[in-house]
């Protein structure tokens, strides 16, 4: 099981701020330390996405997840080893790669290498005389799962973690510590016939500690303004782990003491030397004030929703149109407009609205705090790639 944490705090830091950016890079004209002249030396991770025009030869788009197209929140990258593109034929496999990033792209100094970032959990059934156990999901009795959870509350302490094994129906409960005889003994006790339960042991960090592993690792992203996408808990391999948009050594050093080495950071741009204040920031594109999301990995997000897009020209600024009710927008991450007629782009500089189309998107509302955004109090959190709906008139759903 992955206990995640979708981080809904970034909906009211969101809500609270003009359009998120990097943080801005250093005022000085001078390099500074962990700086080259032209950007700073960073770790890329991600997708790479090859598109079907001759850019791709000189171009890929690194996606922070598999995005099976060109339009995803993503830096692109340059410089890449002769050959390099024809070995990106799995769009679901994860690369990393390092270079020079400027704020707009990265100039690659060396090849890229195969991760396994974003793998699916395996959740495995450790004990070998088990394994014939197999049966649909849901075969063992609801007692019996009460029955452990009871008694795993009395020892909270050795309680690291449970899991449904893929395709069978035995339950396996982790604790920490090797001595687990008792335990043992115990829970094959209390489940009895109603069920099949695989104990082991070996782990390092209780859930409890865990879970204030990540709460402490959360605090700290979101103070040091990372990104952050999700914090969660791998119960197989028994850690935390952090995603974020960047991540210093600085950041990474102060999660490391004062969350623990329970928590593995994994960033989509992790600066080597050079601290997020030297973070180049990315050119300003647009002329018009659009909110968006401040990190690259959406938000958790799902309900459906219509909307007419419109323009405040005196305000300069853009928001939905529900029936009569005006509300306002939080773009994706990268989006930006122009007016002039109003138009609105994507990260990829892609065509994505104007005044008065009528847009369908997942998302939700959230309510505003501090001023008012466009005229609104109420905000609809856009969490994907909103599409045309062919409709004269927005109306909620």
């Amino acid at each position: 099981m992955r206990v995640t944490l979708i981080a809904l705090l970034l909906l009211t830091a969101a809500c609270g701020e003009p359009a998120a950016t990097p943080p801005a890079a250093s005022s000085s004209s001078e390099p500074t330390a962990g700086s080259t002249p032209s950007g700073v030396v960073a770790v890329l991770t991600g997708a790479p996405v090859v598109a079907n025009d001759a850019r791709s030869r000189d171009t890929v788009e690194w996606c922070p997840y598999p995005a099976g197209s060109g339009d995803c929140p993503g830096i692109d990258v340059t410089g890449l080893p002769a050959g390099t593109v024809e070995a990106f034929d799995d769009p679901e496999q994860m690369w990393q790669v390092e270079g020079v990033y400027d704020g707009r792209r990265l100039v690659a100094t060396g090849a890229p290498e195969v991760t396994d970032w974003a793998h699916a959990v395996e959740f495995p059934m450790p004990c070998e005389g088990l394994r014939g156990a197999h049966g649909q999901w849901g075969d063992t009795h609801p007692g019996a799962l009460t029955a452990v959870t009871r008694y795993l509350a009395t020892v909270p302490d050795r309680q690291a973690g449970e899991w449904w094994s893929r395709g069978m129906t035995v339950l396996t409960v982790q604790l920490t510590g090797d001595d687990i005889a008792e335990h043992k003994a115990a829970l094959q006790d209390v489940v009895g016939d109603r069920g099949t339960v695989c104990v082991v042991g070996g782990a390092r960090y209780s859930i409890a500690e865990l879970q204030r592993a990540q709460r402490r690792a959360t605090d700290i992203a979101l103070d040091a303004k990372l990104g952050l996408w999700s914090s969660s808990i791998d119960v197989v391999d028994n850690r935390v782990d952090l995603e974020v948009d960047y991540s210093d050594e600085p950041t990474r050093r102060r999660i490391r003491q004062e969350a623990g080495d329970a928590v593995r950071i994994r960033a989509f741009l992790a600066l080597r030397d050079a601290t997020l204040a030297q973070l180049p920031e990315a050119p300003r594109r647009g002329n018009v004030e659009l909110e968006t999301a401040n990190q690259r990995g959406g938000v958790g997000m799902g309900a459906a929703g219509r909307f007419t897009v419109r323009f405040d020209a005196e305000q300069r600024c853009v928001y939905g149109e529900f029936g009569s009710q005006r509300i306002g927008l939080i773009w994706p991450f990268g989006y930006y407009a122009t007016s002039d007629p109003l138009q609105v782009f994507n990260q990829d500089g892609q065509l994505v609205a104007r005044d008065g189309d009528v847009l369908d998107s997942g998302g939700g509302h959230v309510p505003r705090k501090g001023s008012r955004m466009c005229g609104a109090s109420e905000v609809w959190v856009i969490s994907n790639h909103p599409t045309k709906a062919g409709s004269s008139e927005g109306t909620p759903r």
